[in-house]
């Protein structure tokens, strides 16, 4: 970060006009800061990194730390006895939502010494009280001000002689979440808000805005009643190419997505229990600007008719092609990944809304595949795998038009296909596939579709493992990251394994990164700057079995 210190050298210069006579012998480093408990967490790495760049500048080792909590709009006053005739630098980094810290020095009369208004959650203040008479210490109050969001800010100082060091330009290079101009996205978002007030939708939320680094998150959590439906629309600026958006009810389980490429996802939902929900909109390629705003439908109202950008009510239907042209892409990109040509179990196929519709397929004697999907993307298609004595093998029941359900029997064996769709009547289309060889085993087809994305921003394998996990159960692993490095990791569950979770962890216990939806396949990516140790958990939501976990890597 480019930091135009050139005022506050001034300052220091006249500071320290009288500093030419060399200081007495040195006195015991005053206590600079107040003592505070400083956890191991992604904030304190990267003071970490600062602390390091200080000391190769020539400023030596930090003195004193301490850790704040600033609130937004609030400012904190930490009151300093500084050693007079040496210089004391105060470097702060801020964590949590804080995204604009600013800092002040007045000295013991209460006038403005300097001040750091630069954009970003860091700040530095450097000063050199000169000698005066018999004092060895001036009296002086640092003041720290939340300008945006809130959150803890890591204060570390550091004493050098006067003259010393190379200066402060980059110092915070690489460690700020990017600035970026979000008035465009605001903009839209008040667009958004007044077009859909006249649908009966009202804003629940302020709109949420902020940075949105790549494979980062923007989060906000809202309160919702069981007697409303909702929907929460995203908007992004220039450079975010894809985002994705997640609702988690207040146990902490996923009860809505939006995973289709694009940079503006939405998600609705009508909660059966009234509580805090929380809405994450995460950068799946690409950063910059974004935000989202949550609205509210009428008291036991549906929501109306929502689709993508606000399109018209047909959005997503194929009138040329049906469900067949829906499936063309999927099935192309399958090809690719050296599945069998598809064998096409319906391919103009038609449902009401509820309805079943059973077809046969013969699967086997290798892992087979049927996919589905309806022709409007906003509809909901389920699949389930059924076999001769009734019992279902496979089901795909997540709120998306496209679905599918694998068996990997060792003959050629007939399974019954229920096929349900919900939403909207319309077209559908049922195709059977072979897995690649490589994949005998359910699990190994569910890491299939796990890795599908992740490979292509993380493409090397470096490892492979097979946990057993129990319904409700977790296991966890220890996983070094080198510096500058990202890291994918994909797992697939059994056939006795209905919906598997994945979280990643830092060595203090926070959350890194998750995939928390309802399916027997998780997969996450998280990239780091430092060289970084981090837990690896997995957790078997509903049913029980073995799981297959890949690790992968790439460059951020």
């Amino acid at each position: 970060m480019s930091r135009a210190l050139g005022a506050l050298s001034s300052i220091c210069v006249g500071l320290c006009l009288s500093c030419a006579a060399p200081p007495g012998p040195p006195d015991p480093a005053p206590s600079l800061l107040p003592r505070a408990e400083i956890p191991l967490d992604g904030l304190t790495r990267r003071v970490a990194s600062l602390r390091r760049r200080m000391r190769t500048r020539g400023y030596g080792e930090s003195v004193a730390q301490t850790r704040l909590l600033v609130l937004e709009g609030a400012g904190v006053a930490v009151p300093l006895d500084l050693p007079r005739g040496r210089c004391a630098t105060f470097v702060a980094l801020g964590g949590g939502e804080l995204r604009q810290l600013e800092l002040a020095l007045f000295d013991a009369q209460g006038e403005r010494v300097l001040e750091d208004r630069a954009e970003g959650e860091g700040g530095l203040a450097h000063v050199c009280p000169p000698l005066v008479g018999d004092a060895r210490t001036a009296a002086y109050y640092l003041t720290l001000l939340a300008r945006r969001g809130s959150g803890a800010v890591q204060l570390v100082a550091f004493l050098s002689p006067v003259g010393q060091g190379q200066g402060f330009q980059d110092l915070f290079q690489g460690l700020l979440a990017p600035v970026v101009a979000a008035n465009s996205v605001i903009s839209e978002l008040d667009a958004l808000r007044d077009s859909l007030r006249d649908r009966g939708l009202l804003p629940l939320s302020q709109n949420v805005v902020g940075a949105l680094p790549s494979a980062g998150a923007l989060r906000a959590t809202e309160r919702l009643s069981r007697d409303h439906c909702y929907v929460a629309i995203a908007a992004t600026g220039q450079g975010v190419e894809d985002a994705d958006f997640f609702l988690f009810d207040p146990s902490g389980a996923e009860v809505a997505r939006d995973l289709e490429r694009g940079p503006s996802p939405r998600v609705q939902h009508c909660p059966s229990v009234s509580g805090r929900f929380s809405f994450e909109l995460r950068a799946y390629r690409g950063s910059g600007s974004a935000g989202f705003v949550v609205l509210e439908g009428a008291p036991n109202a549906p929501l109306p008719g929502i689709q993508r950008a606000l399109s018209s009510p047909d959005a997503g239907l194929d009138v040329a092609g049906g469900a067949r042209a829906a499936l063309s892409p999927v099935l192309a990109a399958l090809l690719e990944e050296g599945y069998s040509e598809p064998t096409w179990v319906v391919s103009d196929g038609s449902l009401g809304p509820g309805e079943v519709r059973t077809e046969e397929v013969i699967l086997g004697p290798s892992c087979g595949v049927v996919v589905g999907s309806a022709a409007r993307q906003d509809a909901d298609l389920d699949l389930y795998l059924v076999d001769a004595a009734g019992r279902v093998l496979d089901r795909d029941t997540r709120v998306r038009a496209l679905a599918r359900v694998v068996a990997c029997p060792s003959q050629p064996t007939p399974f019954r296909v229920q096929v349900k769709l919900y939403g909207h009547a319309g077209p559908f289309a049922l195709v059977s596939l072979r897995a690649p060889p490589e994949a005998q085993r359910v699990r190994e087809v569910r890491l299939l579709q796990a890795e599908r994305e992740l490979l292509a921003r993380t493409p090397v394998r470096v490892s492979r493992q097979v946990r057993q996990l129990g319904e409700r159960r977790s296991v966890s692993s220890t996983e070094r990251i080198r510096a500058g490095r990202c890291v994918g990791f994909a797992a697939g569950g059994d056939a006795s394994l209905e919906d598997l979770d994945l979280f990643l962890r830092s060595e203090s216990g926070d959350l890194l990164a998750s995939d928390t939806g309802p399916a027997p396949w998780a997969a996450l990516r998280y990239c780091v700057q430092e060289e970084e140790q981090v837990t690896l958990e997995l957790r078997a939501y509903r049913g029980a079995g073995e799981v297959v976990v890949d690790r992968l890597e790439g460059a951020p």
